[in-house]
């Protein structure tokens, strides 16, 4: 028959789990607390990398508008939008017009509809991934956000 120890009241070993408990009650803690801050700063990275983006594309879209403007403001520019609106012809010209066959839904092939949807699938990839790095490099401070600038901003809003 085996005896106890006086003071040691069973065979559990309450300091290992005293230990494994507190250890858990630390990764609780810095899961739910510790995560918040940095899937926000993900969130506010996605954002700007997003509305930089977007400030680029509209940048763009309002440099090709102001050519085409200066272009209509052209004597061959105001030529070129009657004679698109009104479908003029000057004497001599030939209208060549072009259709293109679009093959039935039977006539595709298997080949065909796999392509069809790897092309969605390359695409979606090659965003992810560049979103990905375009995340990143804003975390580490190495993305450059697009401000617009100082003399369009005091003409646009008055400030």
């Amino acid at each position: 028959m085996r005896r106890r120890i006086k003071g040691k009241y069973s065979d559990v070993d309450w300091e290992f789990w005293a230990k494994v408990a507190c250890l858990a009650v630390v990764v609780v803690w810095v899961v739910t607390s510790g995560i918040k801050p940095v899937v926000e700063s993900v969130r506010k990275a996605r954002e700007v990398v997003y509305k930089t983006r977007e400030y680029k594309r509209l940048a763009e879209e309002n440099r090709r508008a102001e050519a085409e403007l200066e272009f209509l403001n052209t004597v061959e520019g105001k030529a070129w939008a009657v004679r698109s609106e009104l479908r003029y012809i000057d004497e001599g010209e030939k209208v060549l017009e072009l259709s293109e066959e679009q093959p039935s839904a039977l006539c595709r092939r298997l080949g065909d509809h796999v392509r069809a949807r790897l092309g969605g699938v390359e695409t979606g990839i090659r965003r992810w991934g560049r979103d990905a790095i375009d995340i990143g490099a804003c975390l580490l401070g190495l993305w450059e956000p697009v401000m617009p600038e100082e003399h369009s901003l005091r003409a646009g809003q008055g400030t």
